[in-house]
């Protein structure tokens, strides 16, 4: 997980979600509030790994391992993916 400059914790989970198995992205408060800000569904990705990353714009970055519109892989080749949660430039 890191911090975000509102205060709040965000992550991803490689598992779970609304769609079986595919991952989520989440944030939690400092008073342990959990949000489920994103439920992959395979055609956006599947399975994120590496955490997030903040850019200086504010938006969240991440990548996943499988999933994607790819044919070329069986699962999908994966996607790097960009989150805005509203969040002002650094």
């Amino acid at each position: 997980m890191i911090q975000a400059t509102n205060g709040n914790f965000f992550g991803t989970t490689s598992y779970d979600g609304a769609h079986p198995n595919f991952g989520t992205v989440f944030a939690i408060t400092p008073t342990g509030n959990l949000t489920t800000l994103h439920n992959f569904d395979s055609t956006d990705g599947s399975y994120p790994y590496a955490g997030l990353v903040q850019a200086t714009n504010g938006v969240f970055y991440g990548a996943t391992f499988a999933g994607g519109s790819s044919s070329a892989c069986e699962l999908g080749c994966g996607t790097v993916f960009s989150l805005s949660v509203g969040l002002g430039p650094l």
